[in-house]
């Protein structure tokens, strides 16, 4: 049997209905007393039933609405947790000088690197971070076992580690502008800032961190801010 607002309406309405046949019924037979008290003790067994059955429906409803709404608060204690780990790509500000197993000891200001910012009081597990360029093969990824609580990293194998392979997509941009039409004029326009083609290709890159939160629950968050379970 379902409870809702449409079967308590349609009952109500049927023992008014009753009642009414009830009365008409009686004037017309012309009963007497004892006839009358023996509907009237049908009449509120009846009543009864559906008192029963509206307290039934009131406690469902309660019940329902109890567990919604720790559902909906559970929910949001999740994400808001969830919500305190941000990954962006930025710009390294320095002078910074790091060493490079590569490249020795390089001037880092002024490098970018993916940065990954855990705002909460507790760690964050299994941080995979990927970066897709939106070209084939152009795909930056990093993954760490642990980031601590209150804290902010760059996210790479070794410092310089992203801005290199930046370098790489910006080269292969550069040599497929060199076949289109006033491809080399483009060229020259962007070596007049040393940045343009790294911006360019940063503002169209797809950033994407996976995380494990202190609930065991997984989570993936976008650069748009979207956050969602995994």
């Amino acid at each position: 049997m379902r409870f809702g607002k449409f079967d308590v309406r349609y009952l109500g309405t049927v023992l008014a209905l009753a009642f009414i046949l009830l009365i008409i019924m009686s004037v017309r037979l012309g009963q007497g007393t004892e006839w009358w008290a023996a509907w009237g003790q049908w009449v509120g067994g009846v009543g009864s039933i559906g008192a029963a059955a509206v307290a039934v429906w009131i406690a469902i409803e309660g019940w329902r609405k109890s567990d919604h709404e720790l559902t909906r608060a559970r929910e949001i204690e999740e994400q808001s947790l969830a919500s305190k780990l941000g990954v962006w790509i930025g710009e390294t500000f320095g002078p910074v000088q790091t060493i490079n197993i590569n490249m020795g000891w390089v001037d880092q200001s002024g490098w970018y690197a993916v940065k990954v910012r855990n705002a909460t009081d507790t760690p964050m597990y299994d941080i995979a971070v990927m970066v897709d360029f939106g070209y084939p093969d152009k795909l930056y990824h990093h993954r760490r076992p642990v980031l601590g609580p209150a804290s902010t990293e760059d996210f790479e194998l070794e410092h310089g580690a992203f801005q290199n392979y930046l370098d790489r997509v910006v080269a292969h941009i550069r040599e497929t502008r060199k076949g289109e039409a006033h491809g080399e004029i483009a060229n020259a326009l962007a070596d007049t800032n040393t940045k343009l083609d790294h911006l360019y290709v940063i503002e169209r890159a797809t950033v994407r961190v996976e995380f494990t939160d202190g609930n065991n629950t997984r989570w993936r968050r976008t650069t748009p801010g979207k956050l969602e379970k995994i």
